[in-house]
């Protein structure tokens, strides 16, 4: 990493998804809007003064009034005091919106093996915090979460492969707020695989049959629609909660990530029910030994990093 880029080596777990506006798909040509779309929504989330603002349909949506940012130029404030004053949030001063472009642009590179090399490209200069910020948001989407389209489907599990990225950033001046440290939580869930072999390999793609277990912890059907999404002609709503497919964690040994927001006081419910129903598709989730992980913890342990680095 430099003043200018931002370069991260990934190995895709599961399969990756940035199909385009008619649904077709092409790993080798992996849509940059999708990926990007996805540490955008991150980052709105994680850092955002705003809900849902840079997102949504709403009326409340970022729009630069260049009347008020220019006469604020011309008084000789800074670019991202004048965007503050304009009403911009900090996610729409980093991405972009109505009358801003983004500081941030991507080039991505698909290698034969189908590793993925991100190059963010910094179009405008970010503030020290905007860095620390974006580069704290690249880790906890790539090592708890998942990129592209259709995570809620079990795709885009990446592995960091220059993970020496993380080890020289500047943990002081991330902006993350207390509400939001408790508004997600994070588990991997360990993986018994019962039989298959290679002519009758076991499925990856599982996280369809575990979703429609987990569904059944919530019986009001308002509620379940809300924390799990729904299709209802043009209407629809996302999923709260991700499920991630099974990928090779290592030697073999396989996992699989759940996580999700403004559904914490599910969380016991669904690994007690993961427990009792526990067996899909020949594998055994082995939930004695998950991993359960919220922000707060991965912020500490993210700070370590620069301590090590430093020994």
């Amino acid at each position: 990493m430099d003043d200018k880029n931002i370069s991260i080596q990934l190995k895709p777990l599961t399969a990756i998804w940035t199909g385009d506006a008619l649904g077709k798909f092409d790993w080798k040509e992996l849509k940059a809007s999708s990926i990007i779309g996805t540490f955008r929504w991150w980052y709105e989330k994680l850092f955002s003064e705003k809900t849902s603002c840079c997102i949504s349909t709403k009326n409340d949506r970022c729009s630069l009034d260049n009347k008020t940012f220019f006469k604020n130029i011309l008084e000789g404030k800074d670019v991202d005091d004048s965007l503050k004053e304009s009403g911009i949030c900090s996610a729409c001063r980093l991405f972009g919106c109505t009358g801003w472009s983004g500081k941030i642009g991507l080039i991505i590179k698909v290698k034969e093996n189908k590793d993925i090399e991100l190059n963010f490209i910094f179009k405008k200069a970010l503030s020290n915090i905007e860095k620390a910020n974006f580069l704290f948001c690249l880790y906890v989407v790539t090592n708890y979460a998942a990129i592209g389209a259709r995570t809620s489907q079990g795709k885009g599990v990446v592995e960091v492969q220059n993970k020496e990225i993380f080890n020289n950033q500047n943990c002081d001046v991330i902006s993350l707020n207390n509400k939001t440290k408790e508004n997600f939580f994070f588990c991997k869930i360990p993986i018994e695989v019962i039989g298959g072999d290679e002519k009758n390999p076991q499925p990856k793609e599982i996280a369809k049959n575990i979703r429609k277990i987990i569904r059944r912890v919530i019986d009001n059907t308002k509620e379940r629609h809300e924390i799990f999404g729904f299709v209802s002609g043009k209407e629809r709503r996302g999923s709260k909660i991700f499920v991630s497919n099974r990928y090779e964690a290592n030697e073999k040994k396989y996992e699989l990530r759940i996580w999700g927001y403004d559904s914490q006081k599910y969380v016991n419910c669904i690994i007690e029910k993961l427990s009792n129903e526990n067996k899909l598709d020949s594998f055994k989730l082995d939930i004695e030994n998950k991993k359960e992980i919220n922000l707060g913890t991965i912020l500490n342990n993210y700070k370590l990093l620069e301590v090590k680095s430093n020994e």
